[in-house]
């Protein structure tokens, strides 16, 4: 079992729902799983804070700077200073390489634990993987570089981090998936697994009479279905409750 598992795709996908129902699905099948977003935001009220980690950029930071420096009043110091905020704000994807460092820490001090990553979307997520690389290259040895071989070693291992590309049924959002796959895979990270959601087959075949709009989605969701090979397929739940979403994904999960 992976133990970091980041969940991203196109916008609008249902990445953060799929998520939370995936750390859901863990915790009943008796793991110790946590979910993570990435960017701290829009998380329904229905999920429970004992399932959920609370991270953030600046916390993520000031955390690894004491622990480098060995002292709190020193890193914060550092971290409130003018020349340090404009060196970090040139640098935004220093911030993010920091928290999945943070992240990767709280895995490495507690083996049982699970994360799930509900990432940013593809092309941002793309760029949070390729960034400790650059810093590599730009800082070779020293310190941070040791850090940055650790992170990779780690997420490199197909054993210990999983990506699965949230998808819709239609061409172009498929597609794009798929040059997603192969941006990730230039970077040396495991193959990512795709998933379908919001498959509409369930609905057509409650329907007796469905209209010609319907008929023309299906049938080309059955084309993508007989071209691409989906790790798993989501089913579209007619709802507007996250609560009822969350629970029905999480038991398609456990299936």
């Amino acid at each position: 079992m992976s133990r970091l598992i980041a969940v991203s795709g196109k916008g609008g996908v249902g990445k953060t729902l799929y998520s939370i129902a995936l750390t859901k699905s863990l915790r009943e099948q008796g793991k110790e799983a946590y979910y993570i977003n990435f960017e701290n935001q829009n998380i329904p009220n229905c999920f429970k804070n004992n399932e959920h980690i609370v991270l953030s950029t600046a916390g993520s930071t000031s955390e690894y700077i004491t622990k480098k420096l060995g002292s709190k009043t020193i890193s914060n110091w550092i971290t409130d200073t003018k020349f340090f905020k404009a060196v970090y704000g040139l640098l935004p994807g220093l911030s993010h390489m920091i928290m999945l460092g943070h992240i990767l820490d709280i895995l490495e001090k507690s083996p049982h634990k699970i994360i799930i990553l509900d990432s940013p979307a593809s092309g941002h997520f793309i760029s949070v993987l390729s960034i400790p690389n650059q810093f590599k290259k730009i800082l070779k040895l020293g310190a941070i570089a040791n850090d940055i071989d650790r992170m990779m070693a780690l997420m490199t291992n197909p054993g210990f981090f999983n990506i699965k590309l949230l998808t819709i049924p239609t061409s172009l959002a498929v597609q794009e998936t798929k040059e997603t796959v192969e941006q990730i895979e230039k970077l040396q990270f495991p193959k990512p697994e795709i998933i379908l959601n919001n498959s509409l087959e369930n609905i057509f075949k409650s329907l007796e009479n469905p209209p010609p709009f319907l008929i023309q989605k299906i049938e080309n969701e059955n084309k993508l279905l007989g071209t691409h090979n989906f790790k798993k397929i989501i089913p579209y739940i007619v709802s507007l409750e996250p609560k009822e979403i969350i629970e029905k994904i999480s038991g398609q999960l456990n299936e």
